[in-house]
C-alpha cells in the first residue's frame, strides 16, 4: 500500500497537469517579452541614428547661404518628428507588454480553482468545433485558428495557434481551420480504435457556410485553387463518410475566441468547466438529494 491515497493521487495529478500548464504559460509570455525587448532595442537604435543625423546638419549650417540653411532646417525639423515617432512607439510597445503580463496574471488569480469535470454518464459520441479569426494578428496579418475535441460531454483535446498561411477571406480562414481539426479528430479516431472503439460520421460544427461548401465540393473552383494542396485533404474524409460538417450559429460555437467576460464565462459553463473538487461534491450532493 502507498502512502497516498486515490483521491490524493488524483489531487496530485491535477497539480502536475497544473504546473505544467502554468510554466508553458510562463514560457509563452517570456518569448513575448523577449520580442518586445528586441524591437526596443531597435527603435532605439534607430532613435540614436536619426538624433546623429541631426548633430551632423546642425554642424553644416555655418557658412551657408540663407536658402540653405533654411532647407536644412526644414529637414532638421522632419528628423525631430521622425524620432518623436519612433519615441512614441516605444512607449506603446512597453504600455503593451505590461498590459498583456498583467492580464495573464488576472486570469490565473480569477480562476486558481478551475478544473475540468469528467462526469461518468455523459455518452461515447466523438465530436469537434471549430472556429477562427480573420487577419487577427496585425503584424503579418495571419489568423487564429482554435478548434476543440468532445468524447460525450468530456473535453479531451484543444488548441489555439496562429495559421502558417495569409488567409485572404473568412471562408479560407475557417477552411484551413476545419481542415487542422479534422486531422486531429482522426488521429483520435484511430487511437480509439485501438481501444475497441469505432467512429464514423464524426460531426465537426462550423459557423461558416461557405467553408462547409468548399469541403462538400469535390470540384475545385478558380476562387479556391490557391488554397495549398495539404489543406484539402478534408474533402477526401467527407467523401467516405468519416466526417461530417455541419453548421452552428455563432452563438453556439465553443471554439470562440472570448473578447468579454459574458462570453467567457458561458464557453466555460458548455465544456464542462468547474470549480474545485468540494464543489463537484457539493454539486453531486444537490442533484441527488
Amino acid at each position: 500500500m502507498g502512502y497516498f491515497s486515490d483521491d490524493d493521487d488524483k489531487k496530485i495529478k491535477e497539480l502536475k497537469m497544473e504546473n505544467q500548464n502554468l510554466t508553458s504559460l510562463v514560457d509563452y509570455y517570456t518569448k513575448r517579452s523577449k520580442r518586445y525587448k528586441d524591437e526596443r532595442k531597435l527603435l532605439r537604435e534607430e532613435v540614436s541614428a536619426l538624433k546623429k543625423i541631426n548633430e551632423d546638419l546642425l554642424k553644416q549650417t555655418s557658412g551657408l547661404s540663407e536658402d540653405k540653411v533654411i532647407s536644412l532646417e526644414t529637414e532638421n525639423t522632419e528628423l525631430k518628428n521622425k524620432i518623436f515617432d519612433l519615441e512614441y512607439q516605444i512607449i506603446q510597445i512597453q504600455q503593451q507588454a505590461s498590459v498583456e503580463i498583467k492580464r495573464i496574471f488576472r486570469y490565473l488569480k480569477a480562476t486558481a480553482d478551475l478544473g475540468m469535470w469528467y462526469p461518468e454518464d455523459t455518452g461515447f459520441v466523438l465530436m469537434a468545433y471549430s472556429d477562427a479569426d480573420h487577419a487577427g494578428c496585425m503584424l503579418d496579418r495571419k489568423s487564429t485558428l482554435g478548434y476543440i475535441q468532445f468524447l460525450g460531454d468530456k473535453l479531451l483535446s484543444w488548441v489555439s495557434k496562429k495559421q502558417l498561411c495569409v488567409s485572404t477571406s473568412t471562408a479560407e480562414v475557417e477552411y484551413v481551420a476545419a481542415t487542422s481539426c479534422c486531422s486531429q479528430v482522426l488521429w483520435m479516431r484511430t487511437q480509439l480504435r485501438d481501444y475497441g472503439f469505432k467512429f464514423d460520421k464524426i460531426p465537426i460544427y462550423c459557423d461558416s457556410k461557405s467553408a462547409i461548401a468548399i469541403s462538400t465540393n469535390s470540384v475545385q473552383h478558380t476562387k479556391t485553387k490557391h488554397i495549398d494542396v495539404r489543406y484539402h485533404f478534408i474533402k477526401v474524409n467527407v467523401e467516405k463518410g468519416t466526417i461530417e460538417l455541419y453548421f452552428v450559429n455563432p452563438d453556439y460555437q465553443l471554439a470562440d475566441l472570448p473578447l468579454d467576460e459574458k462570453r467567457f464565462n458561458f464557453l466555460i459553463s458548455k465544456i464542462v468547466l468547474r470549480g474545485s473538487l468540494h464543489d463537484h461534491i457539493k454539486y453531486d450532493l444537490e442533484l441527488t438529494l
